[in-house]
């Protein structure tokens, strides 16, 4: 089971990862979450958002190679992408949709493997 738990942490982790690439330019992460032409705000945020999730993965990474921290690890992605599917109840353009689509995916493995581990 802790195979499959790291797994799950693992490609939670590669998933958080990949909007990274909208860190290095406004046009990039448009192009990410469909937001044509975004406000400066708008875009900072987007900028910003990515930073965030790169945070989410590197815990995840850290939760699979370490099962001391492995419940935190669990606890962020589980918020993580809860709050994202919570949030995003109709979504603006496809790519969010598509976003919430993997993201509540996600959630259905990482409380599966969060029961897992509590239940040892």
């Amino acid at each position: 089971m802790d195979v499959a738990v790291a797994l799950v942490l693992v490609v939670t982790g590669v998933i958080h990862l990949l909007p990274i690439v909208g860190v290095r330019s406004g046009p990039a992460v448009a192009r990410l979450y469909g937001v044509p032409d975004p406000e400066p705000g708008t875009e900072l945020l987007l900028r910003h958002r990515a930073v965030l999730l790169a945070m989410v993965a590197v815990v995840c990474f850290a939760g699979a190679a370490d099962q001391d921290v492995r419940p935190l690890a669990l606890a962020v992605g589980v918020v993580s992408t809860a709050a994202y599917v919570a949030l995003c109840r109709r979504a603006a353009t496809a790519e969010l949709h598509r976003v919430a689509v993997i993201d509540a995916a996600l959630l259905v493995l990482l409380v599966a493997a969060a029961v897992a581990v509590a239940l040892g």
